[in-house]
């Protein structure tokens, strides 16, 4: 039995797994094989993810997000890539600045929108 964290996620090994949103604070119970991460909720299957042993720390399923939540997910550093572009020639490189590479967007949208 694992808890699920107040940010829709459950942890396994270091990485972390989204459920769906309203089952924030309940126990759930969890199945992994070597592929993949099965959660359940009385007995129910709720959410099934690719197991995950390097990269992205976060499994989220879009969704189990909330809807303000799922906006964000839009913003990837290939879209605020083409964003600055369309600004000006200098602006990518301003850009490339703000968010390091390989770093999850959402992090430095904030610092990028001014």
């Amino acid at each position: 039995m694992v808890r699920v964290s107040t940010d829709y996620h459950v942890e396994f090994k270091s990485f972390f797994y989204s459920v769906p949103l309203a089952l924030i604070r309940q126990q759930v119970d969890l199945r992994a094989t070597a592929r993949t991460i099965e959660i359940f909720y009385r007995g129910k299957r709720i959410a099934v993810h690719q197991r995950r042993y390097g990269g992205c720390r976060h499994g989220t399923d879009p969704d189990h997000m909330p809807s303000s939540h799922r906006r964000y997910a839009e913003w990837t550093p290939d879209r605020f890539r083409r964003w600055a572009a369309s600004i000006g020639q200098s602006m990518p490189r301003g850009f490339l600045r703000c968010i390091p590479p390989r770093s999850p967007a959402v992090r430095h949208a904030r610092a990028c929108k001014g």
